[in-house]
């Protein structure tokens, strides 16, 4: 984790290592704040989302609606 205030001088040296696979986050006020992903692991978490909204969506469509017994049914 490094403090926001000191990243500007820094942020190059933490893209290099981002894009080589490390993880950065940085805080703000001793809190995470916001974190550097390569912009590859951005597309793929976009594209990811993008299928599970999709196939989300398509199993509501498809789904049939559940049947519940009547409780006030009086038949067997």
């Amino acid at each position: 984790m490094y403090p926001i205030s000191g990243v500007l001088a820094r942020l190059t040296g933490l893209s290099d290592e981002v894009v080589t696979g490390a993880e950065k986050r940085l805080t703000k006020n001793g809190a995470a704040f916001v974190a550097l992903i390569d912009a590859r692991e951005l597309d793929r978490c976009h594209a990811h989302e993008a299928e599970h909204a999709s196939l989300f969506l398509f199993t509501l469509k498809h789904q049939r609606p559940l049947a519940f017994p009547d409780p006030l049914d009086r038949k067997g």
